[in-house]
């Protein structure tokens, strides 16, 4: 499971090399979103165990949006989390996972944030 994130960005450089992408100026920070975006605050998390500023800020942010949508998403093993828990969850987590700025911002922008959810939920991805 850990290997996922160092598998990921392996995968994106390999795309980025085959579609001639490098020129792009925002390709390091997509693949450190991929990379990195499983590192803790505390420096706990994979696969560097980075810490705080270290983590790249694209990747504290990625953070933030990948517990959300799991926490709010149906899973085969548990049921989907309203918005308030999801949020009261991320508030604790910023004790030593999450970013508190980007969980602040992802709840200071919650209206646009359930537009996109009631979107999803009428026109389901294929």
């Amino acid at each position: 499971m850990k290997a996922h994130a160092d598998k990921g960005a392996e995968i994106i450089s390999k795309m980025i090399d085959n579609f001639s992408f490098r020129q792009s100026h925002f390709i390091p920070q997509l693949v450190n979103m991929v990379r990195h975006h499983h590192e803790n605050i505390d420096g706990s998390g994979y696969p560097a165990g980075l810490k705080g500023a270290n983590i790249p800020p694209e990747s504290r942010m990625v953070a933030v949006a990948d517990v959300f949508d799991a926490l709010t998403s149906d899973r085969p093993y548990k049921a989907a989390w309203s918005n308030n828990e999801a949020f009261t969850e991320l508030h604790k987590l910023t004790s030593w996972k999450l970013d508190s700025s980007y969980v602040a911002a992802l709840e200071k922008n919650r209206e646009e944030v359930e537009a996109v959810q009631r979107k999803f939920k009428d026109e389901p991805l294929e």
